[in-house]
């Protein structure tokens, strides 16, 4: 038996370098999510595509335990805005104890509660885009 390490096999780990990146698509909009750091758990939502591109939204459970976002839906009209449901359906955040009623985005727009998680790759966000453009059309035609 040789005391040779074989030349073949690596003995040191592979070191990948990059960056994850976590999307959603709501409607037809695309946001980059951003865990927000704090004592509770909140993310940071930046749309990409969509009327409102480059707006900055924070969707959290405030001290008091009560969803919250930073979006001008929930902040005037104070329902459980598109940001909450989707985040909800991801699973990303969870509906603090005691409160049963139903997502706003899942009262007044059904369309906006099938919001997923998709990937960073502009193809396939194109294709979710496109997918959801021909299942609205389709639902519209009488």
């Amino acid at each position: 038996m040789s005391s040779i390490p074989d030349p073949r096999v690596s003995v040191d780990p592979v070191v990948r370098h990059g960056t994850a990146r976590l999307f959603i698509g709501i409607g037809e909009s695309v946001y980059t999510l951003i865990p927000a750091h704090g004592p509770s758990p909140a993310w940071i939502l930046v749309a990409h595509t969509g009327q409102r591109a480059g707006a900055r939204y924070t969707a959290a459970i405030n001290e008091h335990g009560h969803l919250s976002c930073s979006c001008p839906d929930h902040q005037e009209r104070g329902a459980r805005c598109k940001h909450l449901g989707a985040l909800i359906g991801a699973r990303l955040l969870s509906v603090p104890a005691g409160n049963t009623s139903p997502p706003a985005a899942v009262r007044h727009a059904p369309a906006q509660a099938n919001a997923k998680a998709i990937t960073s790759d502009p193809a396939e966000i194109s294709a979710a885009q496109a997918c959801s453009r021909a299942r609205r059309a389709k639902a519209v035609r009488p």
